[in-house]
């Protein structure tokens, strides 16, 4: 994969970038955009370690320019969820919501889609935004910054696996589905 141009971040993305100390680096690297619900509601806090909650200020972040905010309508948002598999809809949180309604609205053309939640990533495979979602562990190798210690959620492998589930889903759902000439059969018995 090539290095994108834009990073969609959700909020367990966002934390894990900052207590590895590369929230500035990436931001200045790479054009950022992140939904207003994470940066007004999620990403307030993060826990650098055992007692060390510290405030994330990503308002500020926007107003410098560092960072981009985007803000979906409930409509929209709504008709994003509306096209989650019914089976991980009801563990949707707004901020990927949002994310998924950004990648819907604006196309997905360069854009790496970094988030840590399995939903979320089923949902994009969905939605077809499937080669948007990215690993943490991913983006870091392709910019040049890699790290081998990084809990599951943020590697190549669970991005994956959580592909793999969507995949599996939606051809379940395809192959429980009667073919038109079997639906006509029945409605003439």
């Amino acid at each position: 994969m090539n290095l994108p141009k834009l990073l969609l971040f959700d909020t367990g993305c966002i934390f894990a970038v900052v207590k590895l100390g590369l929230w500035g680096q990436l931001c200045e690297r790479f054009r950022v955009v992140v939904p207003s619900t994470v940066v007004r509601k999620e990403a307030l806090f993060v826990n650098l370690w055992a007692g060390n909650i510290t405030p994330i200020d990503l308002a500020s972040d926007v107003a410098m320019g560092l960072i981009s905010e985007y803000t979906a309508s409930a409509t929209e948002m709504n008709q994003t969820l509306n096209a989650w598999p019914q089976a991980i809809r009801n563990r949707a949180d707004p901020g990927e919501v949002e994310a998924l309604t950004y990648l819907r609205a604006h196309g997905t053309s360069d854009t790496a889609f970094l988030t840590a939640d399995g939903p979320a990533i089923q949902a994009a495979v969905a939605i077809e935004c499937e080669g948007e979602p990215m690993s943490l562990e991913e983006l870091l190798e392709l910019a040049g910054c890699p790290r081998s210690n990084l809990d599951w959620q943020y590697t190549k492998g669970f991005v994956a696996i959580n592909r793999q589930k969507a995949v599996d889903h939606l051809l379940s759902r395809v192959s429980t589905q009667p073919t038109p000439s079997a639906r006509g059969r029945r409605r003439r018995s």
